[in-house]
């Protein structure tokens, strides 16, 4: 197993010493300083009318997002809500739905309450939110559905 300095050096990092021991975690080069918590994906997919005529259809807004360090999880949220209205106020006018799917330790209801505690003084989010037929947060892992809840202000 490489050393924490040759691990280090192995990134291109060129650092020495103390700077080096701080990017070694059992046995792993990691990258210090940058946020673990990251979006993962963003994209608008299509949704069919319903056949029963209770959705007009439109398009669905769906970002994925991996939540590794839970601490940091409201600071990383001003990120999130900042870029849900960029891809909201850019992309397709009937986007109705909005899915965040969550990869990590938290859950779909403390990421929603977190969401709407991150948006309550954000009017211009509120206002985006509100013209939302359905928005909601899954958390999940590799074995399926964890948990789910409404992103939507009641």
């Amino acid at each position: 197993m490489p050393t924490r300095r040759q691990a280090a050096a192995g990134l291109g990092l060129g650092l020495r010493g103390a700077e080096a021991r701080g990017w070694c975690v059992e046995g792993h080069a990691t990258v210090r300083g940058v946020a673990t918590n990251q979006i993962r994906a963003v994209t608008f997919r299509p949704v069919a009318p319903d056949p029963d005529g209770d959705s007009e259809g439109g398009h669905a807004l769906l970002i994925t997002l991996d939540i590794a360090e839970p601490s940091q999880l409201l600071g990383f949220l001003e990120e999130v809500v900042a870029r849900f209205k960029h891809e909201r106020l850019a992309g397709p006018p009937d986007a109705r739905f909005m899915l965040i799917t969550l990869i990590g330790e938290v859950s779909a209801t403390d990421f929603a309450q977190a969401w709407h505690a991150s948006i309550a003084s954000d009017a211009p989010a509120r206002a985006l939110l509100g013209a939302m037929h359905q928005a909601d947060a899954m958390h999940g892992d590799v074995h399926g559905l964890i948990s789910q809840a409404s992103l939507l202000v009641g």
